[in-house]
């Protein structure tokens, strides 16, 4: 009888806290990918793998490799096989479950719900649509003859301070094609293989290239999607933005897509490999 009880007893602890334990990793996944879709993280993820294929055309055209249709061919297979949204945002949720703080989180959505946060998100999320690509590149030709105020200018450079995204972006860049290189180099033969030299080549070719476009297209698109906004309005965006919540958000935002890009470029390119590694490999020469 005595078993029975301690049994019994056991089980009315144990069971609710085993249910009590499923039920906060689900409230977790559940608050996570609430605000994801709220932030337009979302929409704007499931806009890269589009805006990866741009950016590898033309870094091949930059290392002269664009004619060869036979190495295309085998970066779009790899692209549809591989680089998927859904993907992405897997690996950017379990990024948020392994480093989550619910206090930042809740602080985060709380602002998000607000009327000025929703402008924000809508403001963002058109930003990164395929249509304000081009909008972006005519604006920056707009802005060389109508140049903005000085105070537009500062509270601009600010915003890219706080979310460091020169430095981000540059890296995001760099990580696509050269994740892509050293995975392609991976199932190469030993003949087929580029050299460290070739490799290193590549990387001050990319790294360059991604610095030019950041500094081409920075301001331009900062000033682009937020210029509906009053300077009071964009003083207390950046405001928000310097919050512990706004500061924790976004560098693992960025920590998590980094990481999620890096991952599908490094499997494009074994897959590039194996493709290669059947069709021969493209003349050393074609790689500066």
């Amino acid at each position: 009888m005595k078993k029975i009880t301690f049994y019994y007893i056991f089980l009315c602890i144990l069971l609710p806290s085993l249910s009590f334990g499923e039920e906060t990793q689900q409230s977790k996944n559940k608050l996570i990918l609430e605000i994801l879709e709220k932030s337009g993280a979302k929409q704007q993820i499931e806009a890269i793998p589009m805006v990866v294929q741009s950016l590898i055309q033309i870094q091949l055209a930059a290392q002269g490799m664009n004619n060869n249709q036979e190495l295309s061919l085998a970066i779009q297979k790899s692209f549809e096989k591989f680089f998927l949204a859904e993907n992405m945002i897997k690996a950017i949720t379990k990024h948020f479950e392994a480093n989550f703080n619910r206090t930042h989180l809740e602080k985060y959505l709380e602002w998000l719900n607000t009327d000025f946060g929703r402008k924000i998100t809508d403001l963002e999320i058109k930003g990164s649509s395929p249509e304000a690509v081009f909008a972006i590149m005519a604006y920056s030709f707009q802005i060389q003859a109508n140049p903005p105020e000085e105070k537009r200018m500062k509270l601009s450079q600010e915003l890219i301070k706080i979310l460091d995204v020169e430095k981000q972006g540059a890296k995001k860049s760099e990580a696509i094609f050269i994740k892509m290189i050293e995975g392609m180099n991976k199932n190469l033969s030993e003949e087929q293989k580029l050299s460290g030299d070739i490799i290193e080549n590549i990387k001050l070719t990319v790294k360059k290239s991604a610095e030019d476009q950041m500094n081409m297209l920075l301001i331009p698109t900062i000033l682009y999607i937020y210029q509906s906004l009053s300077d009071d309005e964009f003083e207390k965006y950046t405001d928000f933005l310097k919050t512990e919540a706004g500061q924790w958000f976004n560098k693992h935002l960025l920590d998590a897509t980094l990481f999620a890009i890096e991952q599908d470029s490094e499997k494009i390119g074994q897959e590039m490999g194996k493709r290669i590694a059947e069709i021969g490999m493209p003349d050393k020469k074609e790689f500066k």
